[in-house]
């Protein structure tokens, strides 16, 4: 199972990506934990169907900022 990880990352990042990723129709687990109170390190497990993580990963991270770029036009 591929993990990812993330630096300067707190649980709304981890929760951001594992709402994505579990709507995503090839992703059969996703999980994250942070590695200790005092440090901002977030990983990132994703198992998938289709064994190919890295696309869907890249797939939700394009999802994710579109949303956001999105959200920052409606706002503007």
């Amino acid at each position: 199972m591929p993990i990812y990880v993330f630096s300067n990352a707190s649980h709304t990042t981890g929760h951001l990506f594992q709402d994505y990723l579990i709507n995503h129709d090839d992703v059969y687990f996703t999980g994250y934990d942070t590695t200790h109170p005092l440090q901002s390190e977030l990983k990132l497990s994703i198992e998938t169907f289709e064994n190919n993580s890295s696309s869907v990963f890249d797939s939700c991270r394009l999802q994710i900022l579109d949303d956001l770029n999105n959200l920052k036009n409606q706002l503007t």
